[in-house]
């Protein structure tokens, strides 16, 4: 869709194509960078808003630390205990989504677009200014 929007490149029929052999869209350092450190963060932030939830909701993280499954009935409820988890879940992975869509909203040329761009490798998204 946002192929769409684009502006028309002149000379795109002018150019040779790229050298399959040396001119890659993804190279180890672009899936180092996306899972080695972004995913990482991401996953930590996502894993301590989840925890953040359970402690509020009376289930501390040390409860369930190394318990394999094995939680003091006595102190946590199982119906209370599956309700905090399932909830700390949905918590967890809509936190993913909000750090993925994020970033793409980013404007850093104050055009309507943000440019991600790793060593030269540039992908741009639309952004749309009605969306608040």
């Amino acid at each position: 869709m946002t192929l769409a929007y684009e502006k028309p490149e002149a000379d795109i029929m002018t150019r040779p194509p790229r050298d399959i052999n040396n001119d890659h869209l993804v190279d180890g350092q672009l899936i180092l960078h996306a899972y080695g450190f972004i995913g990482i963060l991401e996953c930590g932030c996502s894993m301590a808003m989840s925890f953040w939830h359970m402690q509020r909701r009376g289930i501390p993280f040390g409860a369930l630390w190394l318990k394999y499954g094995n939680v003091n009935s006595a102190l946590y409820p199982p119906e209370h205990l599956q309700q905090v988890v399932n909830e700390a879940s949905s918590i967890y992975f809509v936190n993913l989504v909000i750090m993925y869509i994020v970033p793409a909203r980013d404007d850093t040329h104050g055009k309507g677009r943000a440019d991600l761009s790793v060593q030269g490798k540039s992908s741009t998204f639309l952004r749309s200014e009605h969306v608040v």
